[in-house]
């Protein structure tokens, strides 16, 4: 035998030597000995309970940064240059509404940290909910929105809009049954309904 085929043996012989030898046996996690002395640290039960709840309440926050980015657009926009909701330009100050929205919304969820498309799209519902119904807002607490704003503006939003109704391109569709709430008599149709 040459020394090629003498050197192959020797290998297929110590292969099948490690291939005989018992494998060493590990013990389970489940298994291994308690320690000696019980410490509180070392059990955290509400661990997987904060992980689980922590998903949603980040979800919810990023559908409140859409909300705060419209309220934060409505001021800055008003302070620029009044800011009507209603009117002629309705269509244009809602795009605009959203577009500063979606600005401040993205420089929060970067700030906060919440990337994935679900916490994108939660705060697109976020900024969509506020642009139709923040006007609802300023007719059920309007003190704290004259204080913001100005009287006259939340005289303008309380006028031109319908309390309890989605607000889109400048035209309310009322949430509640077809009466004014304001007065309690029925509401009159607007041409276009």
């Amino acid at each position: 035998m040459n020394r090629q085929q003498q050197d192959f043996q020797e290998r297929l012989a110590r292969l099948g030597h490690a291939s005989q030898t018992p494998e060493p046996q590990v013990i389970p996690p489940e298994h291994e000995p308690l320690p000696d002395k019980y410490t509180p640290r070392n059990v955290a039960p509400l661990d997987g309970w904060r992980q689980n709840a922590r998903y949603p309440l980040k979800l919810a926050g990023a559908f409140l940064f859409g909300m705060l980015a419209v309220f934060a657009a409505r001021y800055v926009r008003f302070h620029m240059n009044g800011g009507a909701l209603t009117g002629e330009d309705a269509d244009l100050m809602m795009v605009l509404d959203a577009g500063m929205a979606a600005a401040v919304g993205f420089a929060m969820t970067q700030a906060f940290r919440l990337d994935g498309k679900e916490f994108q799209a939660a705060q697109t519902f976020g900024v969509a909910a506020m642009v139709a119904t923040m006007h609802n807002a300023v007719h059920w607490a309007p003190k704290p929105f004259e204080a913001i704003f100005s009287p006259q503006w939340v005289s303008d939003v309380r006028e031109f809009t319908e309390p309890n109704s989605i607000l889109f391109r400048g035209v309310s569709f009322m949430l509640t049954p077809d009466t004014d709430a304001r007065s309690g008599a029925p509401k009159i149709n607007r041409p276009g309904f």
